[in-house]
């Protein structure tokens, strides 16, 4: 069994891939194992595929005639691993030489995930995203930054005795963050490492660039509808629901939520998020249904808002 499983997605990254894929094959860490998902991709990606493939033992190319997106070729990848931990590598992204091998180091026997931080890689310069506690933590939800994956590796025991996956909605608009959510939660020692960096590049073609409010707040409500659909999330402790919800303000661009502090710093259930979020979602982005008809409650302030044949009404509430 190898001691890392790394699962890269590849779908017409050519011009970083050769840079990436030289970067893995060329791992300190001998006993490695490699899962590259040709996505459907394009002839200069398998080009690139077949200079490198053969170089290193254990390199596994699953070639698919039809693009399943990047959750679907994460969750293909999770299903192949045999790995004792599990790694993740963007193919428009790239690790230092000795990164896995540092990372795997760092086990002992009740680790369960090892971070690092890592550095946005920009044209014209190089930013360093640290962690926000670069020690040893239980509650890995405290150290991340953000809702981010690649910058660690996972027991295949956690993800999959825990049933964690990506989102399975076919949406890949904050795609990390379900899984980054959901491993947090059910992780029980973490340790992270200062100084060890996993290089992402900022591209103008990036998912998320370019995209409007509406459609950031649509993919947020269902990057959460996807969180909350792990049955296994009901079970957590009150300081793993608190640190959730630190992690998804951090992490995700919930506008309406961002204006409520003192409401989510008193989260104490999974049941007062989930009535948290269906609030603000009815407020902020009402359904076509709600905008005939709907009554939300503002978390803030004590206004009603009223909606019915496509009209609004704000009604201020008395206090007391």
């Amino acid at each position: 069994m190898p001691k890392i499983s790394v699962i890269s997605p590849i779908y017409n990254t050519d011009p970083y891939l050769a840079d990436c894929l030289d970067h893995l094959v060329k791992q300190t860490l001998q006993d490695m194992e490699f899962i590259w998902i040709d996505n459907a991709a394009n002839n200069k990606c398998r080009e690139i595929i077949n200079k490198y493939k053969d170089l290193r033992e254990n390199i596994r190319v699953i070639s698919l005639t039809e693009n399943i997106g990047y959750s679907g070729a994460m969750n293909l990848g999770l299903e192949k691993a045999t790995g004792d931990f599990i790694g993740f590598c963007d193919t428009d992204d790239w690790v230092d030489y000795d990164y896995y091998e540092r990372l795997y180091n760092a086990v002992t026997d009740n680790t369960d995930i090892v971070y690092c931080s890592h550095i946005i890689e920009e044209p014209n310069k190089s930013n360093i995203v640290d962690l926000l506690s670069p020690s040893q933590k239980a509650n890995s939800l405290d150290v991340l930054t953000c809702g981010s994956i690649w910058n660690g590796i996972y027991k295949a025991e956690l993800i999959k005795g825990n049933a964690v996956s990506f989102n399975k909605n076919g949406k890949s608009i904050y795609r990390d963050t379900v899984f980054a959510a959901q491993v947090g939660c059910f992780s029980q020692n973490c340790k992270a490492i200062k100084d060890l960096y996993y290089h992402c590049m900022q591209r103008k073609g990036s998912t998320t660039n370019g995209l409007s409010l509406l459609q950031r707040k649509t993919a947020t409500y269902e990057i959460l509808e996807e969180i909350f659909a792990n049955p296994n999330m009901s079970t957590l402790a009150k300081d793993k629901l608190e640190s959730l919800s630190d992690l998804l303000m951090r992490s995700l661009p919930i506008t309406a939520l961002e204006k409520f502090p003192k409401e989510a710093e008193a989260l104490t259930s999974l049941a007062h998020f989930k009535k948290m979020y269906n609030q603000t979602k009815a407020f902020s982005h009402p359904t076509f249904l709600q905008r005939l008809f709907s009554v939300s409650q503002h978390f803030s302030k004590p206004i009603k808002k009223i909606r019915f044949l496509g009209l609004s009404f704000k009604i201020k509430q008395k206090k007391g």
